[in-house]
């Protein structure tokens, strides 16, 4: 069971982390695509170097076979810039937030999340 002093400890944590992050929710009022997107750093005090491994930042792209928008740790080893469902070279997107839908082409609107709203609080 976990002690409700160490989740909501936890939790402060957690909250801190999103917060220095960009969350947007993008949805296609024309063909119904939604995603909830992470952009950004983990921490704003981070800063890239050979020596700092926990570094992440998330950029935005698109995976052209399916045409979905996919967030990547682009500094994570594991990030090869390839499709997670199908392999493919991911698209980068240049503007941000992005302004049309993947899929169709739409002009979508995103809206930027509070971290209170994603909390429930």
């Amino acid at each position: 069971m976990l002690d409700k002093g160490k989740g909501r400890q936890h939790l402060l944590i957690m909250h801190t982390l999103i917060l220095q992050m960009d969350i947007w929710h993008v949805k296609c009022s024309k063909c119904g695509y939604e995603k909830k997107l992470n952009l950004g750093s983990t921490g704003l005090d981070q800063t890239y170097s050979d020596l700092n491994e926990d570094f992440a930042y998330y950029k935005l792209f698109i995976c052209k076979k399916e045409n979905v928008f996919v967030t990547g740790n682009v500094h994570n080893t594991h990030f090869d810039n390839r499709c997670p469902a199908d392999g493919s070279e991911l698209v980068p997107v240049e503007e941000i937030p992005p302004k049309s839908c993947p899929r169709c082409k739409a002009d979508i609107t995103p809206k930027k999340l509070d971290i209170n709203e994603l909390l429930g609080e």
